[in-house]
């Protein structure tokens, strides 16, 4: 149509492995993306970003340690981002680990230093 390419928007991955959390756990939703990122990479989100986002959304859930198990996971496929610590550090809070939730908050402050949140969040405990 009007001579452009019609580009198809990617699943969100963060769907497709909430079901799996939900229903089967954390390790097995943490599988489900591992082999959907071999088999079906061009099909899905598979940003920092759609994790992250389920990270938060299960801990809305009261569902604690698998949103620190999501979050876990996606620091580690994405070190280099400081979101992924600020994110990774509100989960330790959430079950109640302070002393990990602060170290993450360092780490996340310390790649970005606009990452104020983080900042205020450490000072909170000091």
């Amino acid at each position: 149509m009007h001579d452009r390419d019609f580009v198809i928007p990617k699943m969100a991955i963060s769907d497709t492995v909430a079901k799996v959390v939900l229903a089967q756990g954390a390790k097995e939703g943490i599988e489900t993306y591992k082999s959907l990122k071999k088999s079906s990479y061009d099909l899905y989100d598979f940003s920092e970003n759609s994790l992250n986002l389920l990270g938060y959304q299960l801990m809305q859930m009261d569902k604690n340690q698998e949103a620190l198990d999501i979050l876990a996971f996606n620091n580690e496929q994405f070190k280099e981002s400081a979101n992924t610590f600020d994110s990774l550090g509100d989960a330790y809070l959430a079950t109640g680990d302070t002393l990990k939730a602060i170290i993450n908050f360092e780490k996340a402050f310390a790649m970005d230093s606009t990452f104020i949140m983080s900042k205020e969040k450490i000072e909170k405990f000091q």
